[in-house]
């Protein structure tokens, strides 16, 4: 009955009349501890509603009873979670610390999902390394589990020792076909792969990605990380099975401009003349009905710069103008988008790019980069109006802590002020 009555206070309880029934249930639990249900329900109510004296109370409660006690766990996960969301750095701590011994091959997959949660965000590196240990026994018992699976080979990599991973590499056939079920382990596996494998480890992935890929469609994040993999640790044949791979996926389906943009990056790289040609044609068509990002745009205005044909550039600086009337780049983007202009625009697509500029640079700090490539445009268009302004803009960054930094802006600021 009280257990009832505490879940209808959660749902629809005034907040005053639960802040009672909660210091009046911490008193009626220190004479019956063995209550776990009640206790769960009690501790869920603290971490919505609680104040934080009562939040302390139930935390030093709970941490304190007699082990017995701690095994239900449906009081472990409402505890990890009140620690989570309400605790200090004090219990955070702590509670990691319990939950490493409480953690063993007999606790079922949610329990562990749920301490995982809190380790993740808060376990320091030594707790880490002791919650690798711990995962490894246990998943050594589940070895269907690929949500558990992917979060260890995802700390293997953050936190891992070397020997750590070496012996989870040298079991790797062992979980081949739990890893195949997940995307995200096979992805976290190939960061892992990427940042600590052997030659002969890299070798084996890639023979294993090829072929999953071959039967699987991957998501986007999976392709992305593995064209990253590809792009560093591939050989030329493998890397152009991959863009082969990656041009036929891409016709027809819904992609990211996040995958769109590794393919163009790799392209750019390893590609062929004909293979950039049809990525070029594939992008502007995308862009026409797609929401672009500033990373995208600069690798594709970089590929235009380069390798575009004057009807492929000129799209690409229309699209480009357009964009940048309504959304905000970055100075990368902005960099790359004067360089194009002056290299292949009309004289009114330089006033225009050189309007748009210096409104960029009125609402955002005066970036050097941006600021050199702005002036050599300015310079080069000759149009008084504007070299009036840039030189106001100039004037303003001179003045600014930014002179500490080198560049060729004074410089071009004595040119201009020829005209």
């Amino acid at each position: 009955m009280r257990n009832a009555y505490l879940k209808l206070l959660y749902r629809y309880g005034q907040r005053h009349t639960i802040l009672e029934e909660i210091n009046t249930t911490i008193g009626w639990l220190a004479i019956h501890p063995d209550e776990s249900r009640l206790r769960a329900t009690y501790l869920k109510l603290v971490e919505r509603y609680g104040s934080v004296q009562q939040v302390d109370t139930a935390l030093v409660a709970t941490t304190t009873l007699p082990a017995v006690h701690l095994q239900d766990s449906g009081v472990r996960m409402a505890y990890m979670g009140l620690v989570q969301r309400r605790g200090t750095t004090q219990h955070t701590t702590l509670a990691i610390e319990q939950a490493i011994n409480w953690l063993t091959p007999k606790r079922q997959s949610v329990e562990v999902k749920t301490y995982l949660e809190l380790a993740e965000q808060y376990a320091s590196l030594p707790q880490l390394r002791s919650l690798i240990n711990v995962l490894a026994e246990w998943l050594a018992g589940h070895k269907k589990n690929a949500h558990i699976l992917t979060t260890y080979i995802k700390l293997l990599d953050r936190a891992g020792t070397p020997e750590q991973i070496i012996t989870f590499l040298h079991t790797l056939s062992d979980w081949l076909p739990l890893l195949q079920q997940s995307h995200g382990a096979l992805t976290y596996l190939i960061d892992m792969i990427g940042h600590t494998g052997t030659k002969e480890q890299i070798d084996e992935i890639a023979v294993l990605l090829r072929g999953w890929l071959q039967d699987n469609k991957p998501d986007d994040n999976l392709l992305v990380h593995y064209l990253n993999f590809v792009g560093k640790q591939g050989d030329p044949e493998l890397i152009q099975w991959a863009l082969n791979y990656t041009s036929q996926m891409i016709k027809g389906a819904d992609i990211s401009a996040y995958l769109l943009s590794a393919y163009l990056n790799l392209l750019g790289r390893h590609g062929s003349s004909a293979q950039l040609q049809q990525a070029l044609d594939f992008v502007n068509g995308w862009l026409m009905h797609h929401s672009a990002n500033p990373y995208l745009l600069t690798i594709y205005l970089q590929q235009i710069k380069y390798h575009g044909h004057p009807e492929q550039i000129q799209q690409a600086l229309r699209f480009t103008t357009d964009w940048l009337a309504n959304e905000t780049p970055d100075a990368y983007l902005l960099t790359m988008y004067l360089s194009l202009t002056k290299r292949y625009g009309a004289r009114e697509q330089m006033l225009t790019a050189l309007d748009l500029t210096t409104s960029w640079l009125d609402n955002k700090r005066l970036d050097a980069f941006v600021l050199e490539t702005y002036l050599d445009l300015v310079e080069y268009c000759g149009s008084t109006p504007q070299i009036l302004r840039a030189l106001s803009i100039i004037t303003n960054y001179l003045l600014s802590e930014s002179t500490n930094e080198p560049s060729n802006i004074p410089a071009v600021y004595l040119k201009l002020l020829k005209y």
